[in-house]
């Protein structure tokens, strides 16, 4: 199978991996030469499902190695403020803690 583009597959908002696809698996129109245009469409997905879950597609392995860089400093991000956070816990008097960090449907969790 000629690799015509790269896929960096996101499951539970962590990077799976990177492999080589065939162009017949990236979707009509999509375009893989421009990585900021991969980087939004991981920005929209956060913002519309909560996670960085998804098959993303880029045109070079480095395009792909380092927006799978950029998923993993979202989520290195994302845990450092949790850690700082739930270190901080209980400082006001109170005796629990949500991580307001991550949306979760149907929880009572903060905005």
């Amino acid at each position: 199978m000629p690799t015509d583009a790269f896929k960096v597959q996101v499951r539970s908002n962590m990077v799976l991996s990177i492999t080589g696809v065939a162009s017949k698996e990236v979707a009509p129109g999509l375009d893989i030469n421009n990585p900021l245009a991969v980087s939004t469409a991981l920005a929209d997905n956060n913002k519309k499902n909560g996670n960085l879950d998804g098959d993303y597609f880029l045109g070079t392995f480095i395009d792909a190695r380092d927006f799978a860089c950029l998923c993993i400093g979202f989520q290195q991000a994302l845990c450092d403020k949790s850690l700082e956070s739930v270190q901080n816990a209980g400082s006001d008097g109170s005796q629990s803690w949500i991580n307001r960090f991550v949306p979760a449907a149907g929880s009572e969790q903060a905005d």
